[in-house]
Parts: structure tokens; C-alpha cells; sequence
């Protein structure tokens, strides 16, 4: 056998046994075959377990790729048309003060306070025209509900939502709202007694990612600054 064929050999079998040994990552591990995107589930059923206000909770039945089943506590929207509704999360920059719209609010899964971003469902006051034409119309809308931002304001999206977390349905989606003038405490009324203690904050770069870097932010409103940066940045090439 020629010593180059020799060589190639010696060298596959060599993969083969760090492979078998776990040494090497299998090239397929992990990876659902592409006519397959499931991974062999199969949705039997769904039963709704609570209905709440904005969010419910729904037990999915599934059909799983050894022939057993298995139920999910799936969250969904309440909207029965739609239970993946999207939502938004919006960064603010004031192009007058050279500083970010958060808010500060009561967190009952916290119990306590903490700081988030602008953010909310997008619902049928939303323009339908196009899925980032309904964002950037949700967007504008709660900037304007939340913390009296102009709906004239300059929205730009990141164009791919995310899902919020394995068990649920919510597809996520970034904004930055740019806009002139104003200041803190605009709100001049609450939408309802839940925004007691709410707090509209006008804040600079460093002192927001200090605030990320301490935790004062939930993951998803971490994930909501961050990109919001980073249109921000893109925008402004900062």
C-alpha cells in the first residue's frame, strides 16, 4: 500500500477511536435531521389550565419519538386567535439629553422594585401591514403609554424575533425609539392602579450597564438593553 494511502488510514482509524472514546464531537450529535425539524414530536392535545389577563396556561399533550407521551405547562398569550402574539421591548434615546428612557417598577416576582425597559404585546390597535411595520407600530405605541415618548419618535427593530424560554410561546422582538426634548416624569397618570410607584428614568450609557452589570435588570430586560445598544450603536456608529 502506498504510504500516502497508508498514512490517510492510519489517521481515520485514529479518529474512529477518539470518537468512540468521546474525545471528538459527533458531527450529527444533537442536530435534528433537516426533514425532521421536530425531532419525532408529535402535538395530540391541549388543555387550558388558567386563564389570566394577559397570559394563560396550557397543558400540551405530546407524542414523543419512543411511542410514550408527555405534558407541557406551555404560557401563551389570551388571544385565542393568535396564542403566539408577538411582543417588543423598546430602549429609548433622547437625541437631546444624550441619555436612555428605563423604567423602575414593581417586580411581583421579585417583590420588590426594579428597573426594565419600555415593552408590551402587540395587539389590534397595531398597524397589519407587515410584521416589522406591526412592530415598530407596537413599539411606538407603548413608548408613548409607558412613558409619554411621542409616537412620532424614529423606531428602529431588529428584524429576528426570539423565543422567551423553552415553555414559552412569546416571540420577542428588539427596538430602539429615538426622539427630541422632553425629560423625566412626563407620565402625568397611571394607566391603572398595577403602575402605582412607577418610575420614568432618563439615564446615561455607563450608568445603564452598571445597573445591567449589578443584575438590576431580569434576563429578558438585559437581552432588551443589549440590543437595543446595539442599534443604537449601528445608528449612531458609536
Amino acid at each position: 500500500m502506498a504510504p500516502f494511502l497508508l498514512l490517510q488510514l492510519k489517521s481515520l482509524q485514529l479518529s474512529l477511536i477518539l470518537l468512540l472514546l468521546g474525545f471528538l464531537p459527533s458531527p450529527i450529535k444533537g442536530v435534528p435531521p433537516s426533514t425532521n425539524p421536530t425531532g419525532g414530536f408529535t402535538f395530540l392535545s391541549s388543555t387550558p389550565l388558567h386563564i389570566g389577563k394577559f397570559r394563560s396556561l396550557t397543558s400540551s399533550l405530546y407524542s414523543l419519538p419512543n411511542n410514550l407521551t408527555a405534558s407541557y405547562e406551555i404560557v401563551t398569550s389570551t388571544s385565542p386567535e393568535n396564542p403566539t402574539v408577538p411582543a417588543v421591548t423598546v430602549l429609548a434615546y433622547n437625541t437631546t439629553s444624550k441619555k436612555f428612557t428605563i423604567i423602575k417598577e414593581f417586580y411581583p416576582s421579585l417583590g420588590r422594585l426594579s428597573f426594565g425597559t419600555i415593552a408590551g404585546l402587540v395587539d389590534s390597535r397595531d398597524s397589519t401591514s407587515s410584521s416589522l411595520t406591526t412592530i415598530k407600530s407596537a413599539a411606538r405605541r407603548e413608548a408613548w403609554e409607558e412613558a409619554k415618548i411621542p409616537e412620532t419618535c424614529d423606531v428602529d427593530v431588529d428584524p429576528v424575533g426570539r423565543v422567551m424560554d423553552k415553555y414559552v410561546c412569546t416571540e420577542l422582538y428588539a427596538a430602539l425609539a429615538t426622539f427630541e426634548g422632553g425629560g423625566e416624569g412626563w407620565k402625568e397618570e397611571l394607566r391603572d392602579q398595577e403602575e402605582q410607584g412607577m418610575e420614568i428614568i432618563e439615564i446615561g450609557e455607563e450608568e445603564l450597564l452598571r445597573i445591567v452589570e449589578e443584575g438590576g435588570f431580569s434576563v429578558v430586560g438585559e437581552w432588551a438593553v443589549r440590543r437595543g445598544l446595539e442599534l443604537w450603536r449601528k445608528k449612531y456608529n458609536n
